[in-house]
């Protein structure tokens, strides 16, 4: 079984490959992408079929593995919607303090909302049942929470790579054990 693995460090991008011996993890090889294009052409040159791909919520990634290997399982990992919530949460307010301060509460409740559904999808025993309260919370949601309007389409976008945590929960649970990137 084969896995590669996308992460950040100082702005730099690595790709880690592993391989599964029955036992363990263990790191075969290690990238630095400097450019998005060197990783298609080292992509399209890998002779070993990958199983598993751990990528950022990066659209052009995605499709660049989708393309090069189609069987691969892209996994997309609760840490991943987290920073993404997270990046809006950092956004600097520069107006007016009366509006600023409005506009804080309603980001702090649009926050809370958008965390108590991450909270309880990410507690899903399956596929099946976080499907569900992906869905029930599409409905229930308020429409006009801006943040849980941009992560509801993040997750249309990664609907398939998202939910695909749950089905692959046993691997990454192994795969705490990798020495991070």
């Amino acid at each position: 079984m084969k896995l590669i693995k996308w992460c950040s460090d100082n702005q730099k991008e690595q790709w880690m490959i592993y391989t599964h011996n029955g036992i363990y993890w263990q790191l075969v090889s290690k990238l630095s992408i400097a450019r998005r294009s060197y990783f298609f052409k080292v992509l399209n040159s890998l002779r070993e079929p990958i199983d598993f791909a751990l990528i950022g919520l990066y659209l052009p990634y995605r499709n660049g593995i989708y393309a090069a290997m189609p069987h691969t399982q892209i996994i997309i990992q609760p840490e991943e919607l987290y920073q993404f919530i997270r990046h809006f949460q950092q956004l600097p307010i520069q107006i007016l303090d009366e509006v600023a301060i409005s506009l804080d509460r309603q980001l702090k409740e649009d926050q809370q909302e958008v965390n108590d559904f991450l909270t309880t999808f990410y507690e899903a025993q399956s596929t099946d049942e976080a499907r569900e309260i992906y869905e029930r919370w599409q409905m229930e949601r308020s429409l006009w929470n801006e943040l849980g309007n941009k992560l509801l389409l993040m997750m249309h976008v990664y609907e398939e790579e998202i939910l695909n945590y749950f089905k692959y929960r046993s691997i990454l649970k192994e795969l705490i054990g990798l020495p991070r990137g």
